[in-house]
């Protein structure tokens, strides 16, 4: 699921990345502590993708998702002891994750995006990736695939 956080009113994300078929290798590693959530700070774009994990898992990767959309909303008003508070308070979702075996990665990197305003030109936007696998399955990259 993409969570667009656009500079401007008016742009709307059609495609998330004209630079291969294949999509957009972002680079991930481990999330092994709260401050961690700053790296994605930078991230105009969220992904997040479960690769693997049970049913519990998976419905905890999905709340975890669900709260990082509704932060995203008030990230910029918050202070920094608030922000703070909202990075330990999501951590607590990675914790509940490794606790059936799982690991959350993320990070951020550079992609070309297309928007409808000029369909044939691209920007740079900074795409930011968390991803949800068994311990077995982490990888160093997570895909962001074409819809």
């Amino acid at each position: 699921m993409f969570c667009p956080r656009l500079p401007f009113s008016g742009a709307r994300l059609i495609v998330p990345s004209v630079v291969d078929e294949e999509g957009t290798k972002v680079p991930v590693r481990r999330m092994t502590r709260a401050s961690d959530f700053a790296a994605l700070d930078s991230a105009t774009v969220l992904h997040f993708v479960v690769v693997s994990g049970s049913e519990a898992a998976r419905a905890i990767a999905t709340e975890l998702e669900t709260y990082l959309i509704e932060r995203t909303e008030n990230l910029i008003n918050l202070s920094d002891s608030e922000r703070k508070a909202s990075d330990e308070v999501a951590f607590e979702y990675v914790k509940k994750l490794e606790a059936l075996g799982c690991v959350v990665c993320s990070g951020v990197d550079q992609a070309e995006l297309r928007f409808d305003d000029d369909p044939s030109r691209t920007r740079g936007w900074n795409v930011g990736c968390i991803a949800v696998s068994k311990v077995d399955d982490e990888a160093a990259f997570a895909t962001v695939e074409r819809p």
